[in-house]
């Protein structure tokens, strides 16, 4: 998409793609103090989305950590050098020792910083928005730091525009997920090894509930979801 329009100085007149030349925001969004700038964004913007029913009640919620690399450079203030695989996941010490030595030839030290975002995607799925962001150093625990953004996106936005949100196992905290359902009305759906405890702690509530009242624990769920 091409935008015809002179810009906001109303001098410069040739097409583009953005009303603001990126080199200008860049300049603007470093004068500009970071917590204020996550601030506008995950509060007014969040709001505008809403506003302009943007977030759909069949959508999808997708909770996310990811890294942003940067040059070795110390002047990228928090950001933090670790070491990352070849297929840019960190590593490690407990994980470098076992590793081949091809593999651990393949690890690289790179600067980076932490990315947490509150991702809403709509029912068709053909596209997605970034609803809130915080950027931390690259060593910081993404945990807390989203379930603090979806408190404060209920706070900005209201209540019932998050319905269920999807995260990793690394998002996995039991207090927290029962805040989400009891005092926000969000279900929080985390895929499990069967190895794990959580696992095995809803596995067997299923059983207890086969044993005492003779349900068959699918259609328990299949025919009502408040079990759930």
């Amino acid at each position: 998409m091409t935008l015809i329009c002179k810009g906001f100085n109303e001098k410069n007149d040739y097409d583009r793609q953005t009303p603001c030349d990126q080199d200008y925001l860049r300049k603007l969004s470093r004068q500009t103090v970071p917590e204020d700038l996550e601030g506008w964004f995950n509060g007014y913007v969040a709001r505008l989305f809403k506003r302009h029913k943007h977030f759909a009640k069949e959508g999808y919620w997708i909770g996310d950590g990811s890294y942003i690399f940067v040059p070795d450079n110390e002047a990228y203030e928090k950001s933090a050098r670790m070491l990352f695989d070849a297929s840019g996941h960190p590593v490690e010490a407990a994980r470098l020792s076992k590793m081949t030595p091809k593999a651990a030839a393949l690890c690289q030290w790179r600067r980076c910083y932490k990315l947490v975002s509150l991702l809403y995607v709509n029912p068709a799925r053909n596209f997605f928005l970034r609803a809130a962001i915080r950027v931390l150093p690259g060593n910081a625990h993404e945990c807390p730091v989203l379930y603090d953004m979806i408190d404060e996106f209920v706070r900005e936005v209201g209540d019932n525009v998050i319905r269920r949100l999807l995260l990793d196992r690394g998002f996995i905290d039991g207090e927290k997920i029962a805040h989400c359902k009891r005092e926000l009305g969000i279900d929080v759906l985390i895929p499990v090894r069967k190895d794990m405890d959580v696992y095995q702690d809803v596995l067997g509530l299923l059983q207890t509930a086969y044993a005492l009242f003779k349900i068959d624990p699918v259609v328990l769920f299949r025919n009502d979801p408040s079990h759930r």
